[in-house]
């Protein structure tokens, strides 16, 4: 290395340094009695003493020590080099963040993309039942494993924002002594929700939103806000920009309701969102099984401009920052099959998958046109028309027989001698003829 060594003194030494952040520097780091290699966040040497942010490293460490999940890094030691820094020591890990692994690929399958954000979620339900709160979930916080069998692991990082809450578990750590200014915004501007711009209160669905952005880059290729340059124009973005449904940018078929589920989730109400990861995590794997079952399934259409708009987005577009039930479908901006509408929505209608197939037959596409006006479901046959036309002949002309028979019958009990006289045999006619067709018509239906 280069620079000196900031463990020297302490049971690690320093091979390489891995990143450097705003308030710690990464370094993977051998421990000298055992030979393990390990990673070590250490704050940085300009920060040495500014007590808040020194202790900002014990919550942080203390978080992860005590947040012992398949889905969080795990932390093993906390100590102090020899100039008085803090760093804490955690496991080794094989990989990348889901933020470089996206820079490489571009938008995940829908299948992948789900599979890494239900692990995420499941992490920050642990954090959430301890009363943690991240603050700032992004794709490089985000970590991809690869473990020695070849199966793939999502790990959080870097809890150093995170808010303990006042309902914490004994367990969790205790708040910063010196706690965040009121109406300071903590996170990354891009993915900070609404009640974090305003500096309000927040609670556990912050993440919430924060994850239902990380899902929308993922499945779109893009997040909601890409077209944003500034930070102050990000926090007008997540204050009153409703984002588009995902499956007009994405460049691949979306469920309706994954849609509905990812604008959940990005709702400006805290209120309107997803309650917890949990009721979330739900939502996801109802669609997971969907689209796993061995039925028909309803898909958006890719979207024509999706392509163009990736393309478009050039080298300098910033990358970003270095089931469901009946409620939900009634959200979809998309109509649902059976749905009443005079025209029909931008779809695609898989057709129920053969038996032992992965993948649903090739969708038949839907164009946006008028429906038919009548539409027969599937198993009934349409009545006969030539039926209905002879029943309305007899109607008709048993209505005509009886207005005659009448009318003769008035003539001849009156000898029309005059025209008052005339239009009561009229009107008598008429009215018993209604009345007949009125009597006939249902008998002979």
């Amino acid at each position: 290395m280069a620079e000196p060594d900031p463990f020297r003194g302490t049971q690690y030494r320093a091979t390489r340094q891995l990143g450097a952040g705003g308030m710690g520097e990464v370094y993977e780091v051998e421990h000298e009695v055992v030979g393990r290699l390990m990673v070590a966040k250490v704050l940085r040497l300009e920060l040495a003493n500014d007590a808040g942010i020194a202790d900002r490293m014990r919550v942080e460490a203390q978080a992860l020590g005590a947040l012992s999940h398949r889905n969080i890094v795990s932390v093993t030691d906390f100590a102090r080099t020899a100039d008085g820094r803090p760093f804490y020591v955690m496991e080794h890990l094989e990989g990348c963040t889901l933020g470089e692994d996206y820079r490489k690929r571009g938008a995940y399958p829908v299948d992948e993309a789900l599979d890494v954000v239900r692990q995420i979620l499941a992490g920050l339900a642990a954090a959430h039942q301890l009363g943690l709160v991240h603050r700032d979930i992004k794709l490089d916080n985000v970590f991809l494993q690869q473990t020695s069998t070849g199966e793939r692991v999502v790990k959080l990082l870097d809890f150093g924002v995170a808010k303990v809450m006042a309902d914490r578990d004994a367990r969790a750590p205790a708040p910063p002594t010196l706690p965040t200014a009121d109406g300071a915004i903590v996170g990354t501007p891009r993915y900070v929700s609404p009640e974090q711009v305003l500096g309000k209160k927040i609670d556990h669905r912050a993440d919430i939103y924060a994850t239902g952005l990380v899902l929308f880059t993922l499945v779109c290729g893009r997040g909601p806000f890409d077209h944003v340059r500034h930070q102050d124009d990000f926090f007008v973005a997540h204050l009153g920009d409703d984002p588009g449904a995902p499956s007009d940018l994405a460049n691949q078929s979306l469920p309706h309701e994954l849609d509905a589920a990812i604008l959940r989730a990005l709702r400006k109400n805290p209120a309107d969102r997803f309650q917890s990861a949990a009721e979330f995590s739900a939502a996801l794997t109802a669609i997971v099984s969907r689209r796993s079952a061995n039925i028909g399934w309803l898909e958006t259409t890719p979207s024509a401009n999706a392509q163009h708009a990736v393309a478009a987005r050039g080298p300098e577009q910033p990358a970003p920052d270095a089931g469901v039930d009946s409620s939900l479908a009634k959200e979809s901006t998309t109509a649902p099959l059976g749905a009443q509408a005079s025209t029909a929505t931008r779809t695609e209608v898989l057709g129920p998958a053969e038996a032992g197939a992965a993948e649903p037959a090739l969708p038949t596409h839907t164009a946006s046109a008028a429906l038919e006006p009548r539409q027969v479901p599937a198993g009934a046959t349409e009545p006969p028309r030539a039926a209905s036309s002879g029943a309305a002949r007899l109607t008709y002309l048993g209505a005509g027989g009886v207005a005659i028979v009448v009318s003769a019958l008035g003539l001849w009990a009156t000898d029309g001698s005059s025209l008052p006289v005339l239009a009561v045999v009229v009107l008598a006619a008429v009215a018993s003829g209604a009345v007949t067709a009125r009597i006939v018509q249902p008998l002979l239906r």
